[in-house]
C-alpha cells in the first residue's frame, strides 16, 4: 500500500468516505493535544476545549472500517491479532500504533522493541480508529511535526 500524504488525495477520499467524525478530525488536524502529567501539549501553545461526548457506536464502526481499508493486510492482521500495527515514517523511523487514543503511540528501536512512548492526538473526542488512523497518516507524511507536538517518553 502506497505510503498516504495529505497532497496525495487521502484525505479527500478520507471526507468523502469517512466516519461522521471525519470532518470534524481533518478540521483539527492541527490541533493536536495530550495530557500527560498535567500538561496540556497543543499545536501553537493553544490548549483547545476537549469535546468530552462519545462517539456513537456507528461513528466507531464506521472508523474501524476505513482504518482497516487504509492498513497494508499485514497491518490488518497485527491489528486483529495483537490490537497493535506498526508503520514506518518519511524517516524510516518504526512506530507501533496500540489500539486507544492516548499514549498509544511507540517508536520502535533497531531490535523491534519499543524506545520512546509518543502522546499526541486530535484535541476533539473521536473514535479510538480515526485517532490511530490520524496518527498513522501523521507519522508517515510529517514525523517531525508530530514529535513536535507529542508529549515524549523515554522508555
Amino acid at each position: 500500500m502506497p505510503t498516504a500524504t495529505i497532497t496525495d488525495g487521502t484525505w479527500v477520499t478520507w471526507i468523502a468516505t469517512g466516519t461522521a467524525s471525519t470532518n470534524a478530525t481533518v478540521a483539527i488536524w492541527g490541533n493536536w493535544t495530550c495530557y500527560t502529567s498535567g500538561a496540556t501539549w497543543a499545536a501553537n501553545n493553544v490548549a483547545p476545549a476537549v469535546t468530552q461526548i462519545a462517539p456513537s457506536l456507528e461513528a466507531g464502526q464506521k472508523a474501524e472500517t476505513l482504518l482497516r481499508d487504509m492498513l497494508a493486510p499485514e497491518q490488518r492482521y497485527f491489528l486483529d491479532k495483537m490490537s497493535k500495527f506498526v508503520v514506518e515514517s518519511e524517516l524510516g523511523n518504526r512506530y507501533e500504533i496500540r489500539r486507544g487514543r492516548m499514549q498509544n503511540v511507540f517508536q520502535l528501536g533497531l531490535d523491534g522493541k519499543p524506545t520512546h512512548k509518543l502522546c499526541a492526538h486530535p484535541a476533539d473526542w473521536l473514535p479510538d480508529a480515526d485517532t490511530m488512523l490520524a496518527q498513522k497518516l501523521m507519522l508517515e507524511s510529517d514525523e517531525q511535526a508530530f514529535r513536535q507536538l507529542a508529549n515524549i517518553t523515554r522508555l
